[in-house]
């Protein structure tokens, strides 16, 4: 098993894929340095009545954080497709370049399938997670890190909001868990894209499976007046709803996990999927 797994990371994160999202990672957090954190430089408080009464901090101005701005939402949508590309499709592909098979004849299909699920989840994890951190990182170059102000009435954060007591006090804390709920979710993305693989023959449907998930679960609880279901209103520093709650996207989530991993186990498991 270890050496499966190793061989499955190794294919998970030094392939082209992965290191092509870290890019476009990266290519987001200058384009939102450049557009929007170096301007807000020039003025660093918040203006009340012509005075600067708090100044703007580095958890408000992170792409996260910054609730003025489009790229918060334009990472959102994109989360699916991003955690899904580096090894998403890898289940698809294994099966119809003959590898899986290879493989199969050299090692227990448990540890091979077993091995490739957990390099799935954690390629997808890290590669929506780590351009964030950067971002954060970079924050850190144009804004000093305060402690935010409920008073400021720049925080998009409610005094009695999810989470507040952690965020106006022990705000890293908050970063951590908002970091920890992209990499949570990026790796389920990823595996629902593995899964899906398991079934279909072409690499973009499989590819875009996680997308048009997402897209269903958010027309279906805005169609139920559910918004405080949906897994993109909780990727942000900000919250965009009124009385979120941290447990709603993670049944969710749980959910969609326990129902892919149901599924990729019965594939795995059928005698046929070798001549899938």
């Amino acid at each position: 098993m270890r050496k499966i797994l190793k061989t499955e990371l190794h294919r998970a994160f030094c392939c082209r894929a992965f290191f092509v999202i870290l890019g476009l990672g990266m290519v987001f957090v200058i384009w939102h340095t450049v557009q929007y954190k170096i301007p807000y430089t020039r003025s660093l408080g918040v203006m009340s009545h012509g005075e600067e009464v708090y100044p703007h901090n580095v958890y408000q101005e992170c792409i996260l954080g910054n609730s003025m701005s489009v790229h918060a939402y334009i990472y959102s949508m994109c989360l699916p497709v991003l955690a899904a590309l580096p090894f998403g499709a890898s289940a698809c592909q294994d099966r119809q370049s003959g590898y899986r098979d290879q493989i199969l004849s050299r090692t227990a299909r448990s540890a091979y399938y077993r091995a490739k699920w957990i390099a799935a989840f954690l390629s997808g994890a890290a590669g929506v997670v780590l351009p964030m951190i950067w971002d954060f990182l970079v924050t850190l170059w144009f804004f000093p890190v305060l402690s935010p102000d409920s008073m400021s009435r720049w925080d998009s954060v409610g005094v009695d909001g999810m989470m507040a007591g952690i965020y106006y006090h022990m705000p890293m804390l908050y970063m951590l868990a908002k970091w920890l709920f992209l990499a949570l979710f990026g790796g389920i993305f990823a595996v629902l894209s593995l899964t899906a693989g398991m079934f279909a023959k072409n690499s973009v449907v499989v590819l875009l499976t996680p997308v048009l998930i997402q897209l269903l679960y958010q027309s279906a609880t805005s169609f139920l007046n559910a918004r405080n279901w949906q897994f993109v209103a909780y990727y942000t520093v900000y919250q965009p709803l009124f009385s979120m709650r941290l447990w709603k996207p993670l049944l969710a989530g749980g959910v969609l996990l326990a129902a892919s991993l149901l599924l990729y186990v019965w594939r795995a498991r059928e005698k046929d999927v070798l001549k899938a």
